[in-house]
């Protein structure tokens, strides 16, 4: 019987060990116990644990999608500087008619330093033709600058002549009191019938 060339029993023995790796690659993905999504010391520790925080993030949502919000809040914490991608993936597997209220959910729950970065990232991931609706709904929570808003949707995307900036939240001018013709609101004047300056007799 004719030997094995020694490189082929190194490569034979090598495809075993790549399996285990890949094994255990699959593993560190995998989704994770449904239990934790109410410890948000546990959310926490699966966050700071990880080499790869956006797949975390990712899977993380995908066991507590009720606790979406929260979790890219508490990456965001983590990593501020990937505040951007962090609600890419959180905007990226949602409903149209859930878009709006869900970013401002997000805004909300995010220090004021990285609003913009959420807003530019909830339209960004947004069909355009709903850009004008988050615009308005963050304006009207309260939640940022109308001007801030309106830079962040446009570094997300969009269209700089079709999005118009939205008026302070909560803010309205009051209309000017309305006068019957004739009538003034200075003192000292009338209209005959017992009005104005009165008679030192």
């Amino acid at each position: 019987m004719k030997p094995i060339p020694l490189p082929l029993v190194l490569l034979i023995a090598f495809f075993p060990s790549m399996n285990t790796f890949a094994e255990s690659e699959i593993n560190t993905t995998a989704s994770f116990d449904p239990a934790l999504c109410t410890q948000e010391s546990q959310l926490n520790s699966a966050l700071n644990q990880t080499t790869d925080l956006l797949t975390t993030v990712a899977s993380l949502m995908a066991t507590c999608p009720e606790h979406a919000v929260q979790i890219a809040a508490l990456a965001s914490n983590l990593n501020p500087s990937l505040t951007r991608e962090i609600y890419l993936v959180l905007f990226s597997d949602v409903a149209d008619d859930q878009r709006v209220q869900l970013a401002v959910d997000a805004v909300r729950s995010i220090d004021q330093e990285q609003r913009a970065d959420v807003v530019q990232a909830a339209i960004e991931s947004a069909p355009q033709e709903l850009a004008q609706a988050i615009v308005d709904a963050v304006a009207e929570a309260g939640l940022m600058d109308p001007t801030e808003i309106i830079i962040a949707a446009i570094a997300g995307g969009a269209d700089p002549g079709s999005i118009t900036e939205p008026t302070a939240a909560g803010i309205a001018t009051p209309p000017p009191i309305a006068l019957a013709p004739g009538l003034t609101n200075t003192f000292g004047t009338g209209n005959g019938n017992g009005g104005g300056t009165a008679s030192p007799n």
